[in-house]
């Protein structure tokens, strides 16, 4: 059998998503949540069209910004804005086909969430503790400024299921 390319699969680079003012998501993300800017681009590379051709973009629209943002030690942050044409303006619903949320590894989860309510940022609930396979995580959601859905985790002492235990079934 011949290797599959992703055998090669070395880890998560970056994720990307679309906001609605860059400016806003900036000071959320190095303001309130500490990360740091790596670049900024503007769209296009002088080409017409070459923005709609490589990403597969609508008629009209192209991308006014994109900035790179590393979070902690994990994995970068790309944040697009997009320009002219027909767009969808809003969020998908975690539930939705498309919705994401993006997961913030944190060391003191009730500190990280008093910082976040200090700064009027939308809280979802209380940190809860997770049972079966995520037995010793706690986390809790809250909400961007664009109304993308993040979530703080934390399991200091790690979590069931890296300890060998089986589980495939039960709530979070």
């Amino acid at each position: 059998m011949q290797p599959s390319p992703l055998n090669i699969l070395r880890g998560v680079d970056h994720f990307a998503v679309t906001v609605p003012d860059i400016e806003e998501a900036h000071e959320f993300l190095v303001g309130l949540l500490g990360a740091q800017l790596e670049y900024t681009m503007t769209g296009g590379e002088g080409e017409e069209n070459w923005d709609a051709r490589q990403r597969s973009l609508p008629p009209g629209v192209d991308i006014k910004e994109v900035r790179m943002y590393l979070l902690g030690q994990g994995p970068k942050i790309q944040v697009f804005e997009f320009k002219g044409g027909e767009r969808r303006q809003e969020m998908p619903k975690n539930c939705d086909v498309g919705g994401i949320h993006i997961a913030l590894y944190v060391n003191d989860i009730e500190g990280a969430v008093e910082h976040l309510k200090h700064n009027g940022v939308e809280v979802i609930g209380e940190p809860l503790s997770g049972t079966g396979p995520i037995e010793g995580q706690r986390w809790v959601y809250f909400m961007s400024p664009w109304g993308q859905m993040f979530e703080l985790v934390s399991f200091p002492d790690g979590r069931a299921f890296e300890y060998g235990k089986a589980y495939t079934h039960g709530r979070r």
